[in-house]
């Protein structure tokens, strides 16, 4: 869809709702070696994925996007695969942001090989999931590196979400406001 530009740097995208460079609905979409790169929208600054869809990610970058929830990704009820991806400084607008990179909500998946670093949210800085019922959010092989959370989950935080986590590292975070 069309996103107006800031009319100060014409390379960053604004939107009025969500999914600032993508928003994908009961959509299954393969998005491979793609940059989102200053993107802004309400929930999900870079991209939404919502009912239903079954969006795969990989060897993506994700730089200074910005949203309330969801500064890079946000998804609702979806399958999310991201494979090989990088999420790096990507920061909330207000107060109260969940998903310094990524929300998920009622959402499941593989998050494998991706690194997350300096992030930040009030909850959730790298990643934030809620509410995935009986799925299962996998996260293996992973980098969590200098995320900030002003309030909780530096690196990742998981509400009623069935969870495994293998093989990833988590260093160098800072939670609580400083």
């Amino acid at each position: 869809g069309y996103a107006p530009k800031f009319a100060n740097d014409p390379t960053r995208t604004i939107a009025n709702s969500s999914g600032g460079g993508m928003y994908i609905n009961q959509s299954s979409i393969q998005v491979n070696r793609c940059q989102f790169d200053l993107c802004f929208g309400r929930d999900g600054g870079a991209v939404y994925a919502d009912s239903s869809s079954a969006p795969t990610f990989q060897n993506c970058f994700f730089y200074r996007n910005t949203s309330k929830k969801g500064n890079a990704m946000y998804s609702l009820k979806a399958e999310v695969n991201l494979d090989n991806c990088r999420f790096y400084q990507n920061f909330g607008f207000k107060a109260n942001t969940f998903g310094g990179a990524v929300y998920m909500l009622e959402s499941y998946g593989l998050i494998e090989d991706c690194s997350f670093e300096d992030n930040d949210a009030y909850f959730g800085a790298g990643v934030y999931a809620q509410n995935a019922g009986m799925d299962t959010l996998w996260v293996e092989d992973c980098i969590f590196d200098k995320n900030r959370s002003f309030k909780n989950g530096g690196g990742l935080m998981v509400w009623f979400t069935p969870t495994v986590v293998k093989n990833s590292i988590f260093s160098n975070h800072l939670v609580g406001e400083s």
